[in-house]
C-alpha cells in the first residue's frame, strides 16, 4: 500500500515479492528515494537498510527477516520517522504515535538507545522495570500512556503488557477487551520485535495482541528466525500482521497447503500433522510476499568465525551419577510428561557438574567443564562472554570467575538481575571483563563486540535462542576474528541437545533461505 505520492515512482521499480527489492541496484535505490526528504536517515543507512525501508513503506503490514545485527530497529525507526513527518500530507491513516513491543526489559533499554541514535527528534516512554507483583507500577504507566499527548514512541515488553491489560480471575489472568481497545486506539503504528515469540494462537499473548492491534493500521514484525523446529509457528505471526492474507485465516488452511500426516504410535488416531518438506518452495514463495530477508553475509564482510568443541571427558563421579539419572529418564518415559521433563533437566545438570539431592543440586568435587573454563580464562586474559542455562550453573560460574579476576570484574545477567542496564554500562566501559549471561535473558538485543570469545557452558534447547545468542559478538561492528566454544560431552544427552538444536537451524535455513546444508558443523 502506498502511503504518499513521494514514493509513487517506486511502482515502476518495486513489483512482486521481496526478491524484486533485493535486485535493485544502488543507483535505482538512490533514484527511488530522491526527493523523499528522509532527513532522519542518520547515521547513513547501508544499502540493504534503504531497500528494507522502502519495502516497509510500500506495505502497511510487513515482516523484516534481517539477520542478527543488520539493523532491524534502525529500519523500523526510519519508517516511523517518515510516516510521522508526512502525517499532515497523508489523506488517511495519519501516524502520530507508535508502539514498540519487545520480549523483555533488556530489549526495552536497547530500544531506548536505538531511538536516541536513529530517531533523536522523537520523545519516547519506556515501560519501567519493576518487581511489583501486584502490577500497580505497570498499570500506572498505562494510565500515563493513555493520557499522554507529548511522546511519539512508547516501548513496552510483552509481560508488562499482559499485566496492564489483564485482570486476575482466581489464579488465571483474563484479558479485559475494553482496556485493550482503549490502548490500541492511541496508536497508528506498531512494531512486534522478536515476533517469533508469538507462535501459538492459543496463548494469552496472541489473544492480547490480536485485540490490541485491531485498530492499528501500520503493523510491522521483526526477527531473524521465525520458527524453532516447526514452520507452522509462522502462521500466528503472519496472521497478526496481515489478518490471514498470506497464510490463510485459520491454521487449518495452513496445514492444508503445507503439512502432511505422519504415523505416530503415541498420537491420537496414530497420526500427527508435520511440515511437508516438498512444500519448501511454495512456503518460501508465499513468505516472500509479506517479508524481506537478508543474511549477514549478503550485506557486510565480517571477520572469520571459528567454532570450537573441546574434547571433554566426564569425571568418575560424574559418570556414575550420569548412569543413575539416565536410568531415571528411561523409567520416566513410562510415567507422566512432567516426570520426563524433570528427569531430563536433572540429567543436563549432572553434565554441568551437579549432583541432584532431593530438591537441591550440589556441586561435584571435580567438574571437567569448569576446570577447562578456568584454565582458558587465565590463558586468554581478555574479555569473555559466557552463556548458560540453569541458575545454579550461573552461580557457580560467577563464583569461580570472581576468584580468578575479582568479583568487581564479573558481570552477571540473569532473570533476577535488578539493573541490567548498569551491568551493560560497566561492560561497555571496560570495567567488567567476564560477562555471564543466562540464555533466555541475553540471547537477543545485546551488542557484545568488545569480546571475541564466547562460550556456551550449556547449550540452549531452542534453535531460535541459540541462533540469536551466537550473534552477540560476531555481528556488524566486529573487526576481529571470533571464537565460539561449545562445552559438551560426546555420546551423551548434551550432544543430542546440540544436534537437535542445529536440526532446527538447518530446517530454517532450508525453508526460509534455500540453503540445504549447514555450514555450522
Amino acid at each position: 500500500m502506498r502511503v504518499s505520492e513521494d514514493i509513487a515512482r517506486l511502482d515502476k521499480l518495486l513489483r512482486g515479492d521481496s526478491h524484486v527489492y533485493k535486485e535493485l541496484t544502488r543507483d535505482q535505490v538512490l533514484r527511488a528515494v530522491e526527493g523523499m526528504s528522509l532527513r532522519y536517515w542518520g547515521p547513513r543507512p547501508l544499502l540493504h537498510q534503504r531497500i528494507a525501508t522502502l519495502a516497509c513503506l510500500e506495505h502497511a503490514s510487513y515482516l523484516l527477516l534481517l539477520d542478527k545485527g543488520l539493523g532491524k530497529s534502525k529500519v523500523l525507526l526510519d519508517v516511523f520517522s517518515y510516516l510521522w513527518e508526512r502525517r499532515l500530507r497523508l489523506e488517511f491513516n495519519h501516524v502520530n504515535k507508535g508502539l514498540i513491543l519487545c520480549p523483555n526489559q533488556t530489549l526495552i533499554e536497547g530500544w531506548g538507545e536505538q531511538i536516541e541514535t536513529h530517531a533523536p527528534w522523537a520523545n519516547y516512554m519506556l515501560c519501567p522495570a519493576s518487581l511489583d507483583k501486584a502490577g500497580e507500577v505497570k498499570r500506572e504507566f498505562m494510565r500515563k500512556v493513555l493520557d499522554d499527548e507529548d511522546h511519539q514512541l512508547v516501548v513496552i515488553d510483552y509481560p508488562s503488557l499482559q499485566t496492564m491489560l489483564c485482570k486476575r480471575v482466581g489464579k488465571k489472568p483474563v484479558l479485559v477487551p475494553e482496556l485493550c481497545e482503549q490502548l490500541g486506539r492511541k496508536f497508528q503504528f506498531v512494531v512486534l520485535d522478536e515476533i517469533h515469540g508469538v507462535k501459538d494462537r492459543k496463548t494469552l499473548r496472541f489473544e492480547i495482541l490480536l485485540e490490541l492491534m485491531a485498530p492499528i493500521h501500520y503493523r510491522y514484525g521483526a526477527t531473524a528466525t521465525i520458527f524453532n523446529q516447526d514452520p507452522f509457528d509462522t502462521w500466528a505471526q503472519a496472521y497478526l500482521l496481515d489478518g490471514g492474507v498470506t497464510f490463510g485465516t485459520t491454521p487449518t488452511a495452513f496445514r492444508h497447503f503445507f503439512c502432511k500426516d505422519k504415523y505416530d504410535p503415541f498420537a491420537r488416531n496414530n497420526r500427527v500433522s508435520v511440515f511437508d518438506e516438498d512444500k519448501r518452495d511454495l512456503f518460501n514463495e508465499w513468505l516472500r510476499g509479506m517479508s524481506i530477508r537478508y543474511l549477514i553475509n549478503e550485506c557486510v564482510d565480517l571477520p572469520n568465525l571459528r567454532r570450537v568443541r573441546p574434547e571433554l571427558e566426564m569425571s568418575t563421579e560424574q559418570r556414575i551419577v550420569y548412569r543413575q539419572v539416565l536410568q531415571e529418564v528411561r523409567d520416566a518415559k513410562k510415567k507422566d510428561p512432567e516426570a520426563r521433563v524433570n528427569a531430563w533437566q536433572k540429567l543436563r545438570r549432572v553434565m554441568s557438574g551437579f549432583i541432584p539431592y532431593e530438591s537441591e543440586y550440589i556441586p561435584m568435587s571435580i567438574s571437567p567443564k569448569m576446570e577447562w573454563l578456568k584454565q582458558k580464562v587465565r590463558q586468554w586474559n581478555e574479555p569473555v562472554v559466557l552463556f548458560y542455562e540453569f541458575t545454579a550453573t550461573g552461580q557457580q560460574i560467577n563464583q569461580h570467575m570472581s576468584e580468578i579476576v575479582g568479583s568487581d570484574r564479573v558481570g552477571w545477567l540473569w532473570s533476577g538481575t535488578k539493573d541490567k542496564q548498569k551491568v551493560m554500562e560497566l561492560w561497555k566501559r571496560g570495567s567488567v571483563d567476564i560477562l555471564v549471561i543466562q540464555n533466555t535473558v541475553g540471547a537477543a538485543g545485546l551488542n557484545l563486540q568488545r569480546s571475541r570469545r564466547q562460550v556456551f557452558y550449556e547449550c540452549p534447547t531452542s534453535a531460535i535462542i541459540r541462533s540469536q545468542a551466537e550473534s552477540r559478538i560476531w555481528r556488524l561492528g566486529q573487526e576481529r576474528a571470533c571464537f565460539l566454544y561449545d562445552l559438551f560431552f560426546p555420546h551423551t544427552v548434551e550432544e543430542k541437545v546440540f544436534s537437535r538444536v542445529y536440526q532446527g537451524i538447518d530446517l530454517h535455513k532450508a525453508v526460509v533461505d534455500g540453503i540445504e546444508e549447514s555450514d555450522d558443523e
